[in-house]
């Protein structure tokens, strides 16, 4: 059973640690620029698709309107080589688009007069397709009508200058670049925010650390005052020998327990230390224990964990606060006073405090110093 709620106790600590929420949004940031980017090649994959489509759509169209022209041309008297000197003047060809006239298993012109004298053996159609094909181009062809069928014409388009011309590369070069830019930002930020959380982790676990030691240094004076030894004890009541002065529902340190206190209280870790006492009005009235400690109880209540509370004689107290700046006592001060105010309205005694100046002199001095100047 242990081994188990140990195990979930690891477990929890891994699912709610800053080195995993860190992991976790690392990889949600990743997955994000990668959708992102997925869905932009998609997206850019289908325009290009559509275009390219109605390219060929138009190309086609052009390529059966002109089969049509060169069917007229021959059935109206002109000759093979008049077909064949119209396509060089009269059809515009480019590095990107070209016109090919074909018969039978023979290449008749390609492109202009100067490249279909430089066919060579690509004046076989089985040749010069297959050479073609090996090219990224488009081949869309059109035969000559009725008796004129043994002729073919065929059109072809450079893929790349297509896409250039319909501004294809741009496009998705500009979209590409959005995309690239968008990444770097995000990759930049989570680079930052990675940087940020785990200095502050390391800050964290720096000042648990600490807190930890300066934790068992008190526990450690707690458990040593504990028990007073020495050859003062047999002068000690019972109260005074475990150095614990109790009430109905408290606990209080005696004056001996306050006094080791303040003597292992120069450890720097356990530093700035004030002192601030807390003293019933006594008066001419004569007040029960019961009274004062139910006041007291009261103030001990509001303490905060780096402070302790102990009875010096009857009617007068002292807080001890650890680690705590002279300007923070002050505020601690004013929230006492606060507290002994409402005490007095309720219970009919009035309470006042009294914060020990902060100097160079170790605490147990300023304790001793303040003592003799209310004795006096």
């Amino acid at each position: 059973m242990r081994m188990k709620k140990q195990k979930k106790g690891r477990i929890k600590r891994i699912y709610t640690s800053l080195r995993y929420r860190m992991i976790s949004i690392s990889v949600t940031v990743m997955v994000f620029i990668a959708v992102m980017l997925a869905a932009m090649l998609v997206e850019l994959h289908n325009n290009q698709e559509q275009y390219m489509s109605m390219y060929q759509k138009d190309q086609q169209q052009f390529i059966d309107q002109l089969a049509n022209t060169l069917t007229y041309m021959m059935e109206n008297g002109k000759t093979e080589q008049d077909v064949i000197t119209y396509m060089g003047d009269e059809i515009e060809a480019s590095g990107s688009r070209f016109f090919v006239l074909t018969k039978d298993d023979s290449v008749l012109f390609a492109k202009n007069d100067i490249t279909t004298k430089c066919l060579g053996s690509l004046k076989d159609k089985k040749t010069f397709y297959k050479s073609m094909e090996q090219q990224d181009v488009i081949i869309q062809r059109a035969a000559l009508l009725r008796e004129f069928q043994n002729y073919e014409l065929c059109v072809v388009s450079d893929v790349y200058s297509v896409k250039a011309e319909g501004n294809l590369n741009k496009h998705q070069y500009y979209i590409l670049l959005v995309v690239a830019i968008m990444s770097l930002v995000l990759a930049s930020l989570l680079v930052t925010m990675l940087g940020y959380w785990n200095r502050t982790e390391k800050q964290l676990e720096g000042t648990e650390k600490e807190l930890d030691l300066r934790n068992e240094k008190m526990e450690q004076i707690s458990q040593e005052t504990g028990t007073l030894t020495g050859d003062k004890t047999d002068l000690l009541t019972k109260e005074e020998v475990t150095g614990i002065i109790k009430s109905k529902k408290a606990e209080f340190y005696n004056i001996y327990t306050i006094k080791m206190l303040l003597q292992k209280s120069e450890d720097a870790d356990l530093k700035p230390l004030q002192i601030l006492f807390v003293n019933v009005v006594m008066g001419n009235r004569y007040f029960t224990k019961d009274q004062i400690f139910n006041a007291m109880e009261r103030i001990q209540d509001q303490l905060r964990p780096v402070e302790v509370m102990g009875e010096i004689r009857r009617g007068r107290f002292v807080i001890l606060a650890y680690r705590t700046p002279y300007e923070t006592a002050k505020k601690r001060e004013q929230e006492i006073m606060a507290l002994c105010k409402q005490i007095e309205k309720e219970e009919g005694f009035a309470i006042r405090c009294q914060l020990v100046e902060e100097d160079e002199r170790k605490a147990i001095e300023r304790f001793e110093q303040a003592q003799t100047e209310d004795m006096a």
